[in-house]
């Protein structure tokens, strides 16, 4: 029931080292919208759901998020994603939502 939605042009993906804070830097300055800007990621990251919960259950949370985020991007998105580990949640899941949207018609790699 949380929304995680972004406008058109609006989606920021990121994983990997240091890729977190360019990504919000880059929000900042372009009125994008990563994950944790959505009304969604705010009330999520305000329950601190890594300080209180097993790893695991807390990327199954976001993961679920992520999920739901990636279905309603649309446009060009904005990917800070260097040095992401192939096992992680970018990799495993986001990159074959992002492959199969029909709604994403140009990425856009900051590196």
């Amino acid at each position: 029931a949380l929304d995680f939605s972004t406008a058109a042009n609006k989606a920021v993906f990121y994983s990997g080292p240091g890729n977190r804070a360019r990504a919000l830097g880059f929000a900042e300055r372009t009125g994008a919208t990563p994950i944790d800007l959505t009304p969604g990621g705010r009330y999520l990251s305000s329950l601190n759901l890594y300080g209180t919960l097993p790893g695991a259950q807390a990327d199954a949370i976001w993961a679920r998020a992520s999920r739901a985020y990636t279905a309603r991007a649309s446009g060009q998105i904005h990917l800070f994603i260097r040095g992401a580990r192939p096992d992680r949640l970018f990799n495993t899941m986001e990159r074959p939502l992002i492959e199969a949207n029909p709604n994403i018609y140009k990425l856009t790699f900051h590196y």
